[in-house]
């Protein structure tokens, strides 16, 4: 057993975009990055979400929500700011098809760092990479929620999370290394506490053997608690993704893993983002961000508080579903609104509401959903 200590950076969703490539291409990524290189470069692993392939390829697939890619130039800055191991299972990665996807990988194996979480089919993205540095060995698992970038048995994409099969790799992972850190990458974005079910998921993969588990995606930090010695961070934010002036999108932290022997120690490094770049916080913002990232985690261990909270996020949504559901369209929507949701709430309090119930809650139904919906999407969009 290993008696040096070992240091492991987390940073949350990266996006190279317009107004920072160049910087990263030239050999610039100081003024992108600033502090947080420091950071990246004392770690013995520093690990990101890249949630974009990094590809020439112009030619999107057809998807719901943007589709995202970066300059393949740009991989070289992030590499120079520390970087030194890509997650990819992300609900973007596919957003330019498998050559976009290979592209990708090629990149970065052809720069000798490591990569997670995707692969060419389903049995090479679920591939968990392993790594051992002085002294420790440490498995790295990278899952993403089902989108439109999920990989097949043979079709290119993210590592899918699987209730059976992810746990599995879990339980697996934790009789072989002496660290286990599971990247989930899903949630409810701008939502900074976990659902009720990803609460019991995320423990529950704990309880499997995970050492730690990090859910990004969700573009805002979130919380965090430590259960049955496992540690579970539920958002970070983004790290680099320079797409929005929503302020949630303003600040992030990185989760710093600390590993002695068994002792596993977890700290916070609040970063802010300034214009395309990013640094660490300091004075008045690193201690509102910490503050305030304390006053939500000491709140996870109370169910009816998070339940309320759920139900309140889930009611402010609430139309924007049901007039999919309803197949409503531009005007029926305003006119509904205008008329303080008269027209969906008949319908919702008629049958159609209670086969739409069925359907949806119904394990054998929603099977049946699924499969129909991904084959007409195989046959029709891939």
């Amino acid at each position: 057993m290993a008696n040096q200590n070992l240091r492991i950076v987390v940073g949350g969703d990266t996006v190279p975009t317009k107004s920072n490539e160049n910087y990263l291409k030239k050999g610039q990524e100081d003024v992108v990055f600033n502090e947080v290189k420091k950071i990246f470069s004392g770690a013995d692993l520093a690990i990101v979400n890249l949630e974009c392939p990094l590809t020439t390829n112009d030619v999107p697939i057809k998807k719901f929500g943007p589709n995202i890619k970066a300059d393949p130039g740009s991989l070289e800055g992030l590499i120079n700011a520390g970087v030194n191991v890509f997650s990819l299972a992300n609900n973007h990665i596919m957003d330019y098809g498998p050559n976009g996807l290979e592209e990708t990988i090629n990149l970065i194996n052809n720069s000798n760092i490591h990569l997670v979480g995707a692969g060419m089919n389903l049995e090479r993205a679920r591939e968990i990479l392993h790594i051992e540095k002085k002294g420790y060995k440490i498995n790295l698992i990278s899952v993403a929620e089902h989108e439109f970038s999920i990989a097949g048995e043979s079709y290119p994409g993210a590592n899918p999370f699987d209730p059976f099969d992810t746990l599995d790799d879990i339980r697996k992972s934790r009789q072989e290394v002496d660290l286990t850190i599971v990247l989930y990458h899903g949630g409810i974005e701008h939502y900074r506490y976990p659902s009720p079910p990803l609460q019991k998921l995320c423990r529950k993969m704990v309880q499997a053997g995970a050492d730690v588990v990090i859910c990004q995606h969700s573009h805002c930090i979130g919380a965090y608690e430590k259960i049955e010695n496992g540690h579970i961070v539920y958002g970070q934010g983004n790290l680099l993704f320079d797409y929005s002036n929503h302020p949630m999108w303003q600040e992030e932290l990185l989760v710093e893993i600390l590993l002695k022997d068994r002792n596993i120690d977890i700290n916070f490094v609040p970063i802010v983002k300034r214009d395309f770049a990013i640094d660490v916080a300091n004075g008045d913002e690193h201690i509102a961000i910490l503050s305030a990232f304390k006053e939500r985690s000491d709140k996870l261990s109370d169910r009816e508080f998070l339940k309320k909270e759920w139900v309140a996020f889930c009611e402010s949504r609430k139309y924007q579903y049901f007039y999919t559901f309803l197949n409503f369209g531009y005007i029926a929507r305003k006119l509904d609104r205008v008329l303080r949701h008269l027209l969906s709430n008949v319908l919702l309090e008629s049958d159609r509401f209670l086969v739409l119930y069925n359907f949806i809650f119904c394990e054998a139904h929603s099977d049946v959903q699924k499969t129909i919906f991904e084959q007409t999407y195989q046959k029709k969009w891939k």
